[in-house]
């Protein structure tokens, strides 16, 4: 079985965020700096692009999250990656309820997207790949 988590509120809103943080850098330097300045403009476009593909990254990832459950293990898809959780690893499912009280090592967030790894409190380091926060299941 497949599911396919909704997608439409993260990506509309990490489309608003590259839209407004990556349209003000990039048209903003494009603006501000005149011809003689190119050594700085390139000096801060260099790096915004590539945050960019980062960001971009990110996004594909939200497009191709996935969970598939199989006769002998629930595989998460995210990007390239596929997380493999065999059922017998699983010792207990558990719903989160109210606001989750995480701290971020690796990982990106915004209303409607969580990815990477995170300090989930009163359950330790956790890989959350999620759209929908508040029918997390952990």
């Amino acid at each position: 079985m497949l599911d396919k988590p909704s997608k439409s509120k993260g990506l509309f809103i990490g489309l608003l965020l590259a839209a407004y943080f990556f349209g003000t850098v990039i048209f903003g330097t494009k603006v501000a700096l005149g011809p003689e300045d190119r050594l700085l403009e390139m000096t801060l476009l260099i790096p915004a692009f590539l945050l960019l593909a980062l960001y971009v990254y990110i996004l594909f990832g939200l497009l191709t999250m996935n969970y598939k459950s199989t006769d002998g293990a629930l595989v998460v898809s995210w990007a390239h990656k596929r997380y493999t959780i065999p059922w017998s690893k699983i010792t207990q499912i558990q719903k989160v309820t109210g606001r989750l009280n995480t701290i971020s090592y690796l990982g990106v967030s915004w209303p409607g997207y969580m990815a990477g790894t995170y300090d989930l409190k009163g359950v330790g380091p956790t890989k959350i790949f999620a759209t929908d926060l508040q029918k997390l299941v952990v």
